[in-house]
């Protein structure tokens, strides 16, 4: 792992993914799931090399987070900016990942989203921005001036 990015070359490599059909596991573009959008974000960017495989739908809540924790750096999800990657609760729990961008000045997130059948970058409403439970950011990041 050697790349450096800058938040938004982050963005816009994750807004490369928009559409690609949503699939358990996938990792290319004929399909992808959430977690496969941050590990393949991180990889085209050089900034991780980590990926997992067999893991369920209904992934164990410490085992999902135990892969993030170990890809990435953790921080405060007050503190998040723009090519961050937060988790959300599904229930009580989290167990869906997404990158934080913007749109229309205003927060946003891009995201392989089942609920959907593909990769969306879409707004980060009140509701969903309730469901934030952890923060990351990848390693290596340039931050813009």
């Amino acid at each position: 792992m050697s790349g450096k990015a800058t938040r938004q070359q982050i963005v816009e490599e994750a807004l490369k993914w928009q559409h690609v059909p949503w699939k358990h596991q996938g990792r290319s573009r004929t399909g992808i799931d959430c977690i496969g959008l941050i590990v393949l974000v991180g990889k085209s960017l050089g900034l991780m090399t980590y990926d997992v495989h067999g893991y369920t739908r209904q992934n164990s809540p410490k085992e999902f987070l135990f892969h993030f924790q170990k890809a990435l750096k953790q921080k405060s999800v007050l503190k998040r900016k723009k090519g961050d990657v937060v988790l959300l609760r599904d229930t009580i729990y989290a167990g869906h990942s997404a990158i934080i961008s913007e749109m229309y000045g205003k927060e946003s997130i891009i995201h392989s989203y089942l609920g959907r059948r593909k990769v969306v970058h879409e707004p980060l409403t009140p509701d969903v921005e309730k469901k934030i439970s952890y923060c990351f950011e990848f390693p290596n990041i340039v931050e813009e001036i």
